[in-house]
């Protein structure tokens, strides 16, 4: 994930991305990450999750107002304001 928002900091400054949303984006994710450690631990001791390439694709995300949501995850899992 850090790798992730290292690359893309220059779009902020490049004006591909507004700098508001990208704090907020990476804020929310740290959060999330943070908030289901545990879970994680958990499935990668028991081979749930492995290093691979993945990709979470467009229709995998939806918007709900106020709310988003990721497909296959808890509500309590998924639901950050925006």
């Amino acid at each position: 994930m850090d790798e992730n928002f290292t690359q893309s900091a220059s779009h902020v400054d490049a004006g591909l991305v507004d700098g508001h949303v990208y704090h907020r984006v990476k804020l929310l994710s740290e959060r999330w990450f943070a908030d289901l450690l545990d879970t994680f631990e958990h499935r990668v001791q028991h081979k749930y999750i492995s290093d691979t390439h993945g990709d979470l694709r467009l229709e995998h995300v939806y918007f709900l107002p106020k709310a988003a949501n990721v497909s296959g995850t808890k509500p309590s899992m998924a639901s950050y304001t925006l």
